[in-house]
């Protein structure tokens, strides 16, 4: 019998290459799909965790508070220790912009320059090497900061469009506020922040504390909480970051509210999974009626060899099954052949994204290939079913015909 379902198969080569195609789109459409679905939320949750910190992340203002450089050391002693919880401080100077000159060293005449084309406005943003547990922050070049006991040289972070307006410079002398004595700082790499249009710097704490003495004081403190796991409350981070606020700073109060729920994009995320499978259904759908259409004429090519198998003793079960044989084993051999070329694909995929990029590349859809073959198979029975049973129905006489 497997004999006779190959020679079928060989039979009509270009009825086998028509049907093989709209098999192997219809398995290509459920692999490719649900990738493309689970890339489309991992983009859309790193593009966030960008700016607003991955899901879950709080967010406690201390507005009022006595920024000390005691204080502040302490309290990056304490968040940095928090268990369970990933923590940074962020410390914002909305109103204030610091000045950079890209590749001039200290002398006499770079003051002259700031008023110059050379110089370049960021906005400033103290914080620490614990950012990146919080925020995602893809690197286009360097490294983010790291945390050691050593002293470091000044160093920056800047993000693409700062960067772009520095035209790769590896240094830069920096003004900032009203300190009019210029710092050379070596820019230590270039993070993708998701900011097209607003130029940043990223300065660790407690250099700003070093070299610019007095200036992180005069910013807007922040905690930035995200924790590890799903199941620790609002209420019991809060009060975690309480207990903190109040061994440092005393009766200090606070604002705390969240930045990144997790919540506000579900609807959409779950909508383009939908969408994607609703695409990859009717993809499916539509190879199903091409490979009836396939089959049935297939099938009524075939009349007269049918005809003459009957008329030599096959039996009607027989027939039936050379028949739907024939299209399952091609529909189950194109899927595997679909995957084996999709697993390919997929190694290839990193290539075609961006080394910045925010997007974590997932691994392959195996449960989505096994979907696409099992899939594939039902449609490959479906399609066939009607011309098996209009095959075993035929009438031996006929061949006299």
């Amino acid at each position: 019998m497997f004999r006779m379902v190959l020679q079928d198969i060989r039979t009509s080569r270009l009825r086998t290459s028509i049907t093989a195609f709209s098999i192997f789109i219809g398995v290509i459409a459920v692999v490719f799909s649900v990738l493309i679905g689970t890339m489309g939320k991992s983009y859309l949750e790193s593009t966030i965790a960008q700016k607003s910190g991955r899901s879950v992340t709080y967010k406690a203002d201390l507005t009022d508070a006595s920024l000390t450089t005691t204080a502040l050391a302490r309290l990056d002693q304490r968040v940095t220790a928090m268990k369970g919880i990933d923590g940074t401080i962020v410390i914002e100077m909305p109103d204030t912009l610091m000045s950079l000159v890209p590749g001039k060293s200290q002398n006499s005449d770079e003051a002259a320059t700031v008023n110059g084309h050379d110089t370049h406005s960021a906005h400033v943003v103290f914080t620490d090497p614990e950012y990146s547990t919080v925020y995602s922050v893809p690197m286009d070049r360097g490294q983010w900061f790291q945390r050691t006991d050593a002293p470091t040289a000044a160093s920056i972070i800047v993000n693409k469009k700062l960067a772009q307006d520095l035209k790769g410079a590896q240094t830069v002398s920096a003004y900032i506020g009203n300190l009019r004595t210029p710092m050379m700082m070596r820019i230590q790499g270039v993070v993708n922040d998701g900011e097209m249009d607003e130029a940043k710097v990223y300065l660790r704490h407690d250099q700003a504390q070093t070299f610019f003495r007095g200036l992180a004081e005069q910013g807007s403190v922040s905690l930035r909480l995200h924790p590890r796991s799903e199941g620790m409350s609002q209420e019991e981070v809060r009060s975690r970051a309480a207990d903190i606020v109040f061994d440092i700073f005393g009766d200090q109060k606070f604002e705390f509210v969240t930045t990144n729920d997790g919540n506000q994009f579900v609807g959409v995320i779950e909508f383009l999974q939908l969408a994607f499978l609703l695409v990859s259904a009717v993809i499916l759908f539509v190879s199903m009626l091409g490979l009836l259409n396939i089959s049935i004429a297939s099938t009524e090519q075939k009349t007269r060899e049918l005809l003459i198998r009957r008329a030599v003793g096959a039996s009607r079960g027989s027939i039936f099954v050379l028949v739907l044989s024939s299209i399952v084993l091609l529909t189950v051999a194109v899927s595997i052949l679909a995957v084996g070329i999709s697993v390919v694909i997929v190694q290839f995929l990193p290539l075609l994204v961006p080394h910045d990029s925010p997007i974590d590349i997932p691994g392959y859809p195996y449960t989505a290939a096994i979907a696409g073959i099992g899939s594939a198979v039902v449609t490959g029975l479906l399609a066939g079913l009607i011309p098996a049973y209009q095959a075993a129905r035929l009438e031996p006489a006929l061949v006299l015909r």
